[in-house]
């Protein structure tokens, strides 16, 4: 077993490398134009192949009309978001094997075996299935992350939760239908995510599908939107019925307090696949961990 020292000494020298080639593909990328569509980013860790999508600054309406199965105005109201700046987000959602190499644990519930056939011990207590999504992580355990990434990677970036309204103007994809790719289709869902139909009761490799070995992403990039695992996202979770729908807001951040934080996406875990819809929300205890809940990572410049 590698010793700790040699171990930190060979991510920290993979970490640099990876920020040189990061910074050379983001100035290919940039040179000579302006930003007006998605671009693929390299992340300093991307031998963990988690990757970032640029998303462009806009405006959407948030929430989903009233003749929207499924719709509530407490929680699915529409108001017009505009989104100022650009921000990075990343296509699918952080796996156990990025959790691990920051923190040398696993907290997941799907990690043996029979989960996965790519399940395997890492370190004495520690087995992990590699590409599946990090879960059982509470809100405030994700912070505590975030805040260790933050001090480990000198890289120009601030790496942080999503705001709601980030996350689902890139679960969209410039979209206005129940789902990214269109309208409610229970057959047609079943190859974008998975669900309580198709998942066999586990989560599943990110970006994945059980009809191809690959899922169909949306038009910004992003895999895992609908299903496999709920996401945790920065806000405090409160009613939208009081918002005007004209006026708009800037860069929303949500409630300055409150006792629960909201989940977005829908997991394998939903019998409903209105809960998987783009505009379904939901909140939870942000100091309880569940074995259907995890999280993606957002990143701006510093």
């Amino acid at each position: 077993m590698m010793k700790p020292k040699i171990f930190l000494l060979s991510l920290l020298m993979i970490f640099m490398v990876g920020t040189a080639l990061e910074q050379s593909v983001w100035a290919r990328a940039t040179k000579g134009k302006s930003i007006e569509s998605p671009s693929v980013l390299q992340m300093p860790f991307s031998n963990l192949q988690q990757q970032f999508v640029l998303i462009p600054k806009g405006s959407f309406m948030m929430g989903s009309p009233a003749e929207e199965s499924g719709f509530t105005a407490k929680d699915e109201a529409q108001h017009l978001i505009v989104l100022t700046e650009n921000f990075e987000i990343m296509k699918t959602e952080v796996t156990q094997l990025m959790w691990f190499k920051f923190t040398d644990k696993n907290p997941s519930h799907f990690k043996e075996k029979k989960y996965c056939p790519k399940s395997h011990t890492v370190m004495e207590g520690v087995s992990l299935c590699p590409d599946h999504p990090v879960e059982q992580v509470s809100w405030n355990d994700v912070k505590q992350f975030i805040d260790l990434l933050n001090y480990r990677l000198a890289d120009g970036y601030r790496y942080r939760l999503p705001s709601e309204a980030e996350w689902e103007y890139a679960a969209r994809g410039g979209g206005k239908d129940a789902f990214y790719f269109g309208k409610q289709d229970e057959k047609k869902l079943k190859e974008y995510g998975w669900f309580w139909k198709n998942a066999e009761s586990k989560t599943h490799p990110i970006g994945s599908c059980p009809t191809k070995e690959k899922a169909k992403p949306n038009k910004f990039g992003l895999y895992d939107v609908h299903g496999n695992v709920s996401e945790w996202v920065n806000d405090w979770y409160g009613n939208y019925e009081f918002h005007h729908k004209t006026i708009a807001i800037k860069n929303p951040i949500g409630p300055k307090s409150g006792s629960y934080r909201v989940i977005r996406g829908g997991c394998w875990n939903n019998s409903n696949p209105l809960h998987l819809r783009s505009a379904s929300r939901s909140s939870l205890n942000p100091d309880h961990h569940y074995y259907y809940v995890g999280f993606r990572l957002v990143r701006t410049k510093k």
